[in-house]
């Protein structure tokens, strides 16, 4: 699934972890039918997605899931009483007080049941249901930028530096159908080895195919020449991302020169 778009996404930006799916089986017979071999032991929902980026692919149900709150996230375990989690939550020493843990608690995304979850890279699945990309800022700000080619102005990102992976880059996206950025947080980073500047951006796989499309159709607008000559080094074909680009062009230069288009128009 999507290797192309993969491909000329990492060629594109220099990605160099691997692009990760997660596919939701909403049924124990869906899980069953599913020809990945099921997955032995117990990891986080962190830990499953750092095997996928290690080419693993895992498929996990219930008595897989170490960390409670991940399954919960996930819809895989359900969900515990919610007043005791507030209770718990409070000592944590995260939160000012009762009523910030509540809005916490509350505003943390849980998909609705389901039986299991498959993590795996992206481009080895047939089928997926959110994509999760671990990448650095700039890498970070390209993908919004390839959002924002076809459909505008982006979501209001939701992120508190906590159930990082569970919630913010696989609930979130599936839940509510659209990109979220979340900034990691402390089990994600450590289960992911993450670097101090690397963070996540995830999407509902429908989405993926024209991220990738809107980062490549901006790429001559937005980077720089030695941007430019450094995507250029990586391709092994001019035309490996599906276009030509661009030498000495920018976004500023073209809305100048149409600037100017107009300006000239209004004195002749």
């Amino acid at each position: 699934m999507e290797e192309i778009n993969v491909k000329r996404l990492k060629l594109a930006l220099g990605i160099e972890r691997k692009i990760v799916g997660v596919h939701f089986f909403d049924t124990k017979k869906a899980f069953s039918e599913d020809m990945t071999e099921a997955f032995l032991g117990k990891r986080s929902v962190c830990g499953m997605v750092r095997l996928a980026q290690e080419g693993v692919c895992v498929k996990a149900s219930s008595e897989n899931f170490g960390c409670s709150s991940g399954g919960e996230a996930l819809g895989v375990l359900e969900r515990g009483n919610i007043e005791t989690e507030d209770f718990i939550l409070e000592a944590s020493g995260l939160y000012r007080d009762p009523d910030v843990v509540k809005s916490v608690s509350r505003g943390m995304c849980k998909r609705k049941s389901c039986f299991g979850v498959l993590f795996a890279p992206l481009e080895k699945m047939t089928a997926a249901d959110v994509v999760i990309l671990i990448v650095n800022a700039r890498q970070a700000m390209r993908l919004v930028q390839g959002y924002s080619y076809y459909y505008g102005t982006s979501p209001d990102f939701k992120t508190v530096g906590n159930q990082a992976a569970c919630s913010d880059l696989i609930a979130r996206p599936y839940v509510y159908q659209n990109m979220n950025i979340s900034f990691l947080c402390r089990g994600t980073r450590v289960n992911l080895q993450a670097l101090d500047g690397e963070l996540g951006v995830a999407m509902p796989a429908v989405q993926f195919g024209r991220v990738a499309e809107g980062v490549i159709e901006t790429l001559s607008f937005v980077e720089s020449e030695s941007k430019k000559n450094e995507i250029l080094d990586r391709l092994d074909d001019p035309m490996a991302l599906g276009r030509e680009v661009e030498m000495h062009t920018s976004y500023m230069k073209r809305m100048e020169d149409r600037e100017k288009e107009l300006a000239s128009n209004l004195f002749n």
